[in-house]
Protein backbone atom coordinates (compact mmCIF):
# COMPACT_ATOMS: atom_id res chain seq x y z
CA UNK A 1 0.00 0.00 0.00
CA UNK A 2 2.79 2.25 0.83
CA UNK A 3 4.53 1.54 -2.41
CA UNK A 4 1.03 2.52 -4.43
CA UNK A 5 0.84 5.57 -2.66
CA UNK A 6 4.03 7.02 -3.61
CA UNK A 7 3.32 5.97 -6.82
CA UNK A 8 0.71 7.82 -7.25
CA UNK A 9 2.05 10.94 -5.72
CA UNK A 10 2.83 13.78 -8.03
CA UNK A 11 4.28 17.46 -7.85
CA UNK A 12 4.57 19.37 -4.67
CA UNK A 13 3.00 15.94 -2.62
CA UNK A 14 6.10 13.94 -3.92
CA UNK A 15 8.66 16.98 -3.39
CA UNK A 16 7.75 16.59 0.19
CA UNK A 17 7.56 12.75 0.67
CA UNK A 18 11.42 12.59 -1.06
CA UNK A 19 12.43 15.53 0.95
CA UNK A 20 11.84 13.32 4.09
CA UNK A 21 14.06 10.67 5.08
CA UNK A 22 11.66 9.02 7.57
CA UNK A 23 9.27 8.64 4.93
CA UNK A 24 11.76 7.55 1.98
CA UNK A 25 12.67 4.95 4.18
CA UNK A 26 11.52 1.35 2.56
CA UNK A 27 10.15 0.17 6.38
CA UNK A 28 7.73 3.51 6.75
CA UNK A 29 4.56 2.14 8.04
CA UNK A 30 1.20 3.17 5.86
CA UNK A 31 -0.28 5.10 9.13
CA UNK A 32 2.75 7.54 9.33
CA UNK A 33 2.83 8.31 5.65
CA UNK A 34 -0.91 8.91 5.77
CA UNK A 35 -0.46 10.96 8.90
CA UNK A 36 2.43 13.27 7.22
CA UNK A 37 0.56 13.60 4.43
CA UNK A 38 -2.92 14.75 6.05
CA UNK A 39 -1.08 17.28 8.19
CA UNK A 40 0.84 18.71 5.10
CA UNK A 41 -1.82 19.03 3.06
CA UNK A 42 -4.72 19.04 5.10
CA UNK A 43 -6.92 21.91 5.73
CA UNK A 44 -5.09 24.61 7.78
CA UNK A 45 -8.10 27.04 8.19
CA UNK A 46 -8.96 28.35 11.25
CA UNK A 47 -12.31 26.92 13.05
CA UNK A 48 -13.41 30.56 13.41
CA UNK A 49 -13.54 30.94 9.47
CA UNK A 50 -16.26 28.07 9.01
CA UNK A 51 -18.01 29.73 11.96
CA UNK A 52 -18.09 32.91 10.06
CA UNK A 53 -19.33 31.04 6.87
CA UNK A 54 -22.12 29.18 8.44
CA UNK A 55 -23.13 32.23 10.40
CA UNK A 56 -23.12 33.90 7.06
CA UNK A 57 -25.11 31.62 5.19
CA UNK A 58 -28.13 32.11 3.01
CA UNK A 59 -30.90 30.83 1.64
CA UNK A 60 -30.46 30.97 -2.30
CA UNK A 61 -33.36 31.56 -4.43
CA UNK A 62 -33.78 28.10 -6.15
CA UNK A 63 -32.50 26.20 -3.55
CA UNK A 64 -35.20 23.74 -1.85
CA UNK A 65 -35.29 23.12 1.82
CA UNK A 66 -33.39 19.85 1.85
CA UNK A 67 -30.59 21.33 -0.10
CA UNK A 68 -30.04 24.50 2.23
CA UNK A 69 -30.20 21.87 5.04
CA UNK A 70 -27.43 19.93 3.79
CA UNK A 71 -25.24 23.13 3.07
CA UNK A 72 -26.29 24.30 6.55
CA UNK A 73 -25.08 21.24 7.86
CA UNK A 74 -21.54 20.67 6.05
CA UNK A 75 -20.65 24.37 7.45
CA UNK A 76 -21.86 23.47 10.96
CA UNK A 77 -19.63 20.03 10.91
CA UNK A 78 -16.57 22.25 10.28
CA UNK A 79 -16.93 24.23 12.95
CA UNK A 80 -16.57 21.29 15.33
CA UNK A 81 -13.40 21.47 17.56
CA UNK A 82 -11.79 18.21 18.05
CA UNK A 83 -11.53 17.25 21.79
CA UNK A 84 -10.26 13.94 23.65
CA UNK A 85 -12.31 13.65 25.95
CA UNK A 86 -15.45 12.22 25.22
CA UNK A 87 -18.22 14.13 27.15
CA UNK A 88 -16.88 17.53 25.92
CA UNK A 89 -16.88 15.85 22.43
CA UNK A 90 -20.34 15.43 22.91
CA UNK A 91 -21.01 19.16 24.51
CA UNK A 92 -19.70 20.35 20.91
CA UNK A 93 -21.45 18.25 18.54
CA UNK A 94 -24.79 19.60 20.91
CA UNK A 95 -23.76 23.25 20.64
CA UNK A 96 -23.45 22.68 16.47
CA UNK A 97 -26.29 21.00 16.14
CA UNK A 98 -27.95 23.99 17.79
CA UNK A 99 -26.43 26.59 15.30
CA UNK A 100 -27.46 24.78 12.44
CA UNK A 101 -31.07 24.81 13.79
CA UNK A 102 -30.89 28.53 14.23
CA UNK A 103 -29.17 29.23 10.98
CA UNK A 104 -31.46 27.10 9.22
CA UNK A 105 -34.79 28.59 10.75
CA UNK A 106 -33.75 32.32 10.78
CA UNK A 107 -31.67 32.18 6.73
CA UNK A 108 -34.71 30.49 5.02
CA UNK A 109 -36.74 32.70 2.96
CA UNK A 110 -39.97 32.28 1.09
CA UNK A 111 -43.02 31.27 2.55
CA UNK A 112 -40.75 28.48 4.33
CA UNK A 113 -39.22 30.48 6.45
CA UNK A 114 -42.18 32.62 7.88
CA UNK A 115 -43.63 29.46 8.46
CA UNK A 116 -40.60 28.04 10.77
CA UNK A 117 -40.78 31.95 12.46
CA UNK A 118 -43.89 31.28 13.44
CA UNK A 119 -43.58 28.14 14.22
CA UNK A 120 -40.50 28.38 16.03
CA UNK A 121 -39.57 24.34 15.62
CA UNK A 122 -36.95 22.62 18.90
CA UNK A 123 -35.71 20.00 16.30
CA UNK A 124 -33.99 19.67 13.12
CA UNK A 125 -36.63 17.16 12.09
CA UNK A 126 -39.14 19.41 12.88
CA UNK A 127 -37.99 22.26 11.05
CA UNK A 128 -36.79 20.12 8.26
CA UNK A 129 -40.45 18.58 8.29
CA UNK A 130 -42.23 22.14 8.53
CA UNK A 131 -40.39 23.41 5.34
CA UNK A 132 -40.31 20.54 2.85
CA UNK A 133 -44.00 20.86 3.42
CA UNK A 134 -44.49 24.22 3.00
CA UNK A 135 -42.38 24.51 -0.02
CA UNK A 136 -43.83 21.46 -1.72
CA UNK A 137 -47.46 23.11 -1.41
CA UNK A 138 -46.15 26.19 -2.72
CA UNK A 139 -44.31 24.49 -5.85
CA UNK A 140 -47.91 22.55 -6.43
CA UNK A 141 -49.88 26.08 -6.29
CA UNK A 142 -47.43 27.68 -8.95
CA UNK A 143 -47.06 24.61 -10.78
CA UNK A 144 -51.71 24.70 -10.89
CA UNK A 145 -51.43 28.66 -11.73
CA UNK A 146 -49.33 28.15 -14.76
CA UNK A 147 -51.16 25.47 -15.84
CA UNK A 148 -54.67 27.37 -15.42
CA UNK A 149 -52.83 30.06 -17.77
CA UNK A 150 -51.90 27.75 -20.07
CA UNK A 151 -55.29 26.54 -20.50
CA UNK A 152 -56.98 29.75 -21.04
CA UNK A 153 -54.39 30.85 -23.61
CA UNK A 154 -55.31 27.63 -25.44
CA UNK A 155 -58.95 28.16 -25.33
CA UNK A 156 -58.46 31.94 -26.66
CA UNK A 157 -56.56 30.35 -29.32
CA UNK A 158 -58.26 27.74 -30.68
CA UNK A 159 -61.33 30.12 -30.97
CA UNK A 160 -62.41 30.58 -34.21
CA UNK A 161 -64.38 33.53 -35.02
CA UNK A 162 -67.23 33.77 -37.50
CA UNK A 163 -66.48 35.17 -40.95
CA UNK A 164 -66.67 38.79 -41.26
CA UNK A 165 -66.83 38.95 -37.38
CA UNK A 166 -64.38 41.65 -36.29
CA UNK A 167 -64.10 41.96 -32.27
CA UNK A 168 -64.87 45.58 -30.95
CA UNK A 169 -61.62 44.80 -28.99
CA UNK A 170 -59.25 44.74 -31.94
CA UNK A 171 -60.74 47.74 -33.96
CA UNK A 172 -58.90 50.54 -33.71
CA UNK A 173 -61.11 53.87 -32.82
CA UNK A 174 -61.41 55.94 -36.29
CA UNK A 175 -60.71 59.59 -35.71
CA UNK A 176 -63.86 61.35 -36.21
CA UNK A 177 -64.34 64.13 -38.27
CA UNK A 178 -65.87 67.37 -37.02
CA UNK A 179 -69.37 68.98 -37.46
CA UNK A 180 -68.41 71.55 -39.97
CA UNK A 181 -66.42 68.83 -42.15
CA UNK A 182 -69.36 66.07 -41.74
CA UNK A 183 -72.34 68.80 -43.05
CA UNK A 184 -69.34 69.94 -46.15
CA UNK A 185 -69.51 65.93 -46.72
CA UNK A 186 -72.92 65.84 -46.93
CA UNK A 187 -73.51 69.18 -48.93
CA UNK A 188 -70.69 67.66 -51.67
CA UNK A 189 -72.76 64.39 -51.94
CA UNK A 190 -76.23 66.22 -52.23
CA UNK A 191 -74.52 67.95 -55.10
CA UNK A 192 -73.18 65.56 -56.64
CA UNK A 193 -76.35 64.28 -57.22
CA UNK A 194 -78.43 64.06 -60.44
CA UNK A 195 -81.79 65.58 -60.36
CA UNK A 196 -84.50 64.96 -62.68
CA UNK A 197 -85.95 67.89 -64.98
CA UNK A 198 -88.70 69.12 -63.73
CA UNK A 199 -92.00 68.47 -66.22
CA UNK A 200 -95.32 69.92 -66.23
CA UNK A 201 -98.12 67.56 -65.60
CA UNK A 202 -100.83 69.20 -67.89
CA UNK A 203 -98.98 70.11 -71.13
CA UNK A 204 -96.26 67.89 -70.88
CA UNK A 205 -93.63 70.21 -70.94
CA UNK A 206 -89.97 70.26 -68.80
CA UNK A 207 -88.44 73.85 -67.38
CA UNK A 208 -91.82 74.86 -65.43
CA UNK A 209 -94.49 73.01 -63.01
CA UNK A 210 -98.11 72.80 -63.66
CA UNK A 211 -99.22 75.92 -61.75
CA UNK A 212 -96.64 78.16 -64.48
CA UNK A 213 -98.35 76.24 -67.85
CA UNK A 214 -99.16 79.41 -69.82
CA UNK A 215 -101.61 76.72 -72.00
CA UNK A 216 -103.67 75.93 -69.22
CA UNK A 217 -104.29 79.84 -68.91
CA UNK A 218 -105.07 80.39 -72.46
CA UNK A 219 -109.11 79.42 -72.58
CA UNK A 220 -109.76 80.65 -69.05
CA UNK A 221 -108.31 84.28 -70.92
CA UNK A 222 -110.14 83.34 -73.88
CA UNK A 223 -113.40 82.51 -71.71
CA UNK A 224 -113.34 85.42 -69.93
CA UNK A 225 -112.38 87.60 -73.47
CA UNK A 226 -115.72 86.53 -74.96
CA UNK A 227 -117.96 87.23 -72.10
CA UNK A 228 -120.74 89.70 -72.87
CA UNK A 229 -119.78 91.01 -69.21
Amino acid sequence: MVNIIKAMLAGEARQFVNGRDQLTNENVRYEVLKAALVHRFGEKLPVRYHYNLHHEATHWKDESPIQFFDRCRALSTKTVRKSADPTEQRILKEEAEFRLLVSFIYEMRGEAGREMWIRNPETLNQALNVSTVVYSAKRMELHRKDHDTLTVKTERQSFTSPKGYKSPWNQRSQPQGSPVRRSKERRDTNRDRVRAPVKCSSCGRQGYITRDCEARRKPTTQKEQSSPN
